[in-house]
């Protein structure tokens, strides 16, 4: 997979993690609408088994994504309770899908000129 899709795949998923909670407070207390509002942990399995979980943007800071190989980008996961949702192999579904059927590619990048 080249780096333009896994950059892809990984900013659609920052998109579709958001989560709201009513009840949730913000670290200073009180209940603005945006402090409610967080990013679902994803979690990824590695080659040796051990599962990596990544809360939020500082997570992603501290441990770049950019260390996972592919499959490991693509074992992506939410656990919901007893369930998981393959986050993104189902956004990697989603851009097949896309491709396929509506003929869709992505735009060339413009040179800028000097």
């Amino acid at each position: 997979m080249d780096e333009e899709r896994r950059q892809l795949l990984i900013e659609i998923e920052k998109i579709l993690s958001r989560v709201y909670n009513q009840f949730s407070a913000t670290m200073h207390g009180g209940y603005p609408e945006e402090g409610r509002f967080f990013n679902y942990p994803v979690r990824f399995i590695k080659k040796d088994g051990v599962v990596r979980k990544f809360k939020g943007i500082s997570d992603y800071v501290r441990e770049p994504m950019s260390l996972l190989d592919d499959e490991e980008l693509l074992s992506g996961h939410y656990a919901l309770g007893a369930n998981e949702m393959p986050i993104y192999k189902n956004i990697e579904r989603v851009l097949v899908y896309l491709e396929s059927e509506f003929e869709m590619t992505r735009k060339e990048k413009k040179e800028k000129s000097k």
